[in-house]
């Protein structure tokens, strides 16, 4: 089973590397290995549905399944 935390961005008091960090200590202390799938904090665009990597702003493909 593979988990998702999300966070509202506005006034959340977090900020990109923060997230990394609790992200990777997370994957590092609780998840299985054969469970990792990333260490990336992603930032999701519900107006213009993009979603990029928090911590370059790169953007990322949606696939709808």
């Amino acid at each position: 089973m593979n988990e998702l935390i999300i966070i509202p961005k506005k006034d959340n008091g977090y900020n990109a590397e923060i997230l990394a960090d609790m992200v990777k200590e997370i994957n590092s202390t609780e998840v299985p290995k054969e469970d990792f799938l990333s260490d990336n904090v992603y930032c999701f665009n519900r107006e213009d549905r993009t979603l990029r990597m928090a911590q370059t702003g790169e953007k990322m493909q949606l696939r709808v399944a």
